[in-house]
């Protein structure tokens, strides 16, 4: 049997947490024939967390289990705690095979999924169909230079102008 397991950051947020479990459900229902288990997993923050998640994925049958990790950049967490958290786990499980891929946005059609939603008159989160999209801050977007850190800005959705 093979599964594959969605690994996401975790958030406070219920609903952020909620479309990972969306995800993984709408990849299940494609019935694609290559994974007869797809389960969301969380890094952090909430459940299920990794080692519950591969663990699930082995107590269902799953004797090869594709992880993804769900993130845009290479971080630290992609890096170094995902590949971490599935050594722990593949020694727990010898049997069973874990194959980390790459993370969902070192994928080569990412380029293309974002001109998509560009493009899409799509305006299920109010920015089209007469909305702006404002980017306000106290402090100019950049680099703040007394923290050497990136500025913190806010987006505020603008309609009717």
């Amino acid at each position: 049997m093979n599964a594959l397991l969605l690994i996401a950051h975790g958030s406070r947020r219920t609903a952020s947490n909620n479309e990972v479990i969306l995800l993984a459900e709408r990849i299940q229902n494609l019935k694609s024939g290559e994974f007869d288990i797809v389960l969301p997993a969380f890094l952090e923050i909430t459940e299920p967390d990794i080692a519950t998640g591969a663990e699930r994925c082995v107590e269902l049958g799953a004797k090869l289990v594709t992880v993804i990790p769900y993130f845009l950049s290479a971080g630290r967490h992609v890096v170094e705690d995902i590949p971490d958290a599935l050594k722990r786990t593949q020694d727990r499980f010898p049997g069973v095979r874990f194959e980390l891929k790459p993370h969902i946005g070192a994928i080569e059609a990412m380029a293309d999924m974002v001109l998509n939603v560009a493009r899409s008159t799509n305006s299920r989160y109010g920015y089209a169909a007469g909305g702006r999209l404002i980017c306000r801050s106290k402090a100019s977007i950049g680099v703040d230079n007394a923290n050497h850190k990136p500025s913190q800005y806010r987006m505020f959705r603008q309609l009717g102008q």
